[in-house]
């Protein structure tokens, strides 16, 4: 199994209903080695305190020893973003993997 494919198992029924995970970095690219982390967006569809997500969800990712750099935000925040160059929404929607968590 790849980090990817640990990290979105580990997370696709720890986060809301209409989540997007996207990956991006180095292992989106093609170009990660032996000490790339996992970069991972989590847009979620509402998010009370990101911080607080923020580290819940590496500490889930952490557990199982997936070295990974985990960024949340709103699905609103990341529509007003991606467009605006060089915003981490805006790198993430040009070259990241995108994994919708239905359930």
């Amino acid at each position: 199994m790849s980090l990817i494919d640990e990290a979105l198992a580990c997370l696709a029924h720890a986060v809301p209903v209409g989540t997007r995970l996207i990956v991006f970095g180095s292992c989106a690219r093609g170009d990660a080695d032996v000490d790339s982390d996992l970069d991972l967006l989590v847009v979620e569809p509402v998010v009370p305190d990101r911080f607080t997500e923020m580290a819940r969800l590496s500490a889930l990712l952490g557990r199982r020893l997936i070295p990974a750099d985990v960024v949340v935000m709103s699905a609103a925040h990341f529509e007003r973003q991606k467009t605006m160059v060089n915003t981490l929404a805006w790198r993430a929607s040009r070259e990241g993997l995108v994994h919708e968590c239905a359930a």
